[in-house]
């Protein structure tokens, strides 16, 4: 589908119409997926390939392990075709799809739910007030009126259960809780879900947890916590990188602490930093200012440089960011 649209903001029906004339779709993934991005990608080529369309799912970056139970199917069933139509969802701007080469004309639709998206994609379907892209995802696959079978509803908890922690994070919404209430009724597996996604550890995430913890510093009257993950922890732990996604959270989880940040080298040498905020700073806003963004909540970005430098940058803004506040 070619398009001389731009940067045009769309409803649901909207984006139903450009799906319904469109085939040979790729649904492309942020890179170091989470579980919205997944849910939302893996529902999409379920429900589009009900609805006799083409379809591929991508990403730049492996898959975690941990949703086999949505790649397997995918593994047994999926094709090699060259796309005409690319879908962006969970990705917030063109930089967060990493070293996605797009072999169309750019990308015909962005789905997601972050306030800092760019609006990158000819159309884009943008609502912040949803606590999941994974949710939009729903609310699309409802109009197109395709079936939600176990496998799509898997897929939807995945997101709206991950960007929620489990509803316990200060995003969690009504409708996130009516969405996943719908999703039960389709007699999902709930208790092997949130065992996959939230209980099992491995001896390896174990160890690379500790010695994150043993890196703790605070800053500000304890008020910032700020861990460490070098590569050297990676190599004694025997830990991959999707096992930071249960690290992250640690600093802010702490009594006290008002910001969290979580800064890891990663394995194409750039350093990655997660922030965890409270209500009283936006994590969104100060990502932004070195190129990430996210959620107010809970926010990202990723840079080269001297981690040291790095840091002590990161919570002088942060440091800022707290005193006005009070």
């Amino acid at each position: 589908m070619k398009t001389n649209r731009t940067n045009e903001i769309i409803d649901i029906g909207t984006a139903v119409g450009l799906i319904m004339d469109s085939d040979r779709i790729l649904v492309q993934m942020h890179r170091n997926p989470d579980g919205d991005t997944i849910g939302c990608a893996y529902a999409l080529w379920s429900a589009l390939r009900h609805l006799g369309k083409t379809v591929m799912v991508g990403c730049c970056d492996k898959i975690p392990a941990m949703y086999s139970y949505l790649t397997e199917l995918y593994d047994l069933q999926s094709q090699t075709f060259s796309p005409s139509v690319v879908i962006s969802v969970d990705a917030g701007s063109l930089s967060q799809l990493g070293d996605f080469m797009n072999p169309c004309e750019g990308i015909l639709l962005s789905i997601d739910h972050h306030d800092s998206n760019t609006m990158y994609a000819s159309y884009n379907l943008v609502d912040s007030s949803y606590a999941s892209c994974c949710e939009i995802v729903y609310e699309l696959i409802d109009t197109l009126s395709v079936k939600l079978d176990e496998y799509i509803a898997s897929a939807i908890y995945t997101g709206v259960s991950t960007d929620t922690g489990c509803f316990k994070y200060r995003n969690t919404t009504a409708n996130a809780h009516y969405v996943t209430a719908r999703l039960i009724e389709t007699d999902i597996d709930l208790g092997m879900l949130n065992r996959v996604l939230f209980e099992s550890k491995t001896k390896e995430f174990l160890q690379l947890q500790q010695l994150a913890i043993a890196s703790l510093k605070f800053y500000l009257d304890d008020k910032i916590a700020v861990t460490t993950v070098t590569r050297d922890m990676f190599e004694l732990s025997g830990a991959v990188e999707e096992d930071m996604t249960n690290i992250s959270p640690l600093a802010r989880a702490i009594d006290g602490v008002e910001v969290g940040l979580t800064f890891r080298e990663t394995s194409k040498g750039s350093i990655k930093c997660s922030v965890r905020s409270s209500d009283k700073v936006d994590a969104s806003a100060i990502c932004r200012l070195f190129g990430g963004g996210g959620h107010k909540g809970a926010a990202a970005f990723e840079c080269t440089g001297d981690m040291t430098e790095i840091q002590t940058k990161t919570i002088d803004t942060v440091i800022s960011f707290l005193k006005n506040s009070e």
